[in-house]
């Protein structure tokens, strides 16, 4: 167990980050530390920590250091706020509460979401939004603590989960992506010299590759990839 630390802000946002030991009962603990007041859990796991933040890319990163971090993998998203409130809480990427190491961040809408989030609910699951991209990652991790193998979650997400979406999800492996039937929400994938670089439009692609490079596109309907960290190499499906 390592001693708490955490961002110096004047905002009024800040991120507390905790080390434990090994947690037996991780959904008791994650309701235990989320009755504490004023304290909103944005991740838990052994190798996934979720940072967000209000303001742009260069103002998160000065104030926690993303840049200066190690690691496999990542998942970012600049948001636009149309529909729920502009404040960390509310902002991507979310966490799969209460799954540890499996975070989302999601292009687009579901029309279902009620009616999943109120059977989730029925089954002791809680939110931490009212976001649908929050719903989406909860709902993967039901389905693969209840034995389905990261493929088949993706692909029954796009038959049980109504609406228009893209998504990545990240897990300790990877990430993975899965899209609708309907394929109007875009995604790009740049895999070169053993790098992996993602993107909702080629165009941001294009400002890290500079250079002529093979971009994919996928742009077809229920589509998914299982990007492994290890090998950087997508598995499509």
């Amino acid at each position: 167990m390592a001693d708490p630390t955490w961002d110096d802000s004047s905002q009024q946002h800040v991120i507390f980050r905790l080390e434990t030991d090994e947690i037996d009962d991780v959904p008791g603990w994650v309701e235990a530390v989320e009755e504490t007041p004023g304290v909103e859990l944005l991740s838990v796991g052994r190798s996934l920590e979720i940072i967000k933040d209000v303001g742009d890319a260069r103002e998160v990163d000065a104030k926690h250091g993303v840049s200066q971090m190690n690691g496999t993998h990542a998942l970012s998203n600049m948001r636009l706020a149309t529909e729920s409130l502009v404040s960390p809480v509310a902002s991507h990427p979310f966490w799969a509460r209460p799954f540890p190491d499996v975070c989302i961040v999601h292009n687009g809408q579901l029309t279902n979401y009620f009616t999943w989030r109120r059977r989730l609910e029925r089954e002791g699951y809680r939110f931490g939004s009212e976001n649908d991209s929050e719903l989406i990652a909860i709902w993967n991790s039901v389905q693969m603590s209840r034995g389905a193998s990261l493929q088949s979650a993706l692909e029954l997400s796009q038959s049980e989960l109504d609406g228009v979406f893209t998504y990545l999800l990240g897990t300790v492996d990877g990430i993975a992506m899965a899209k609708d039937q309907w394929a109007i929400k875009p995604l790009a994938a740049v895999e070169d010299e053993g790098d992996l670089a993602i993107a909702t439009e080629e165009q941001a692609l294009r400002s890290l590759y500079p250079r002529e490079t093979s971009i994919h596109n996928y742009d077809g309907p229920l589509m998914t990839a299982i990007w492994e960290a290890t090998s950087k190499a997508a598995v499509p499906a």
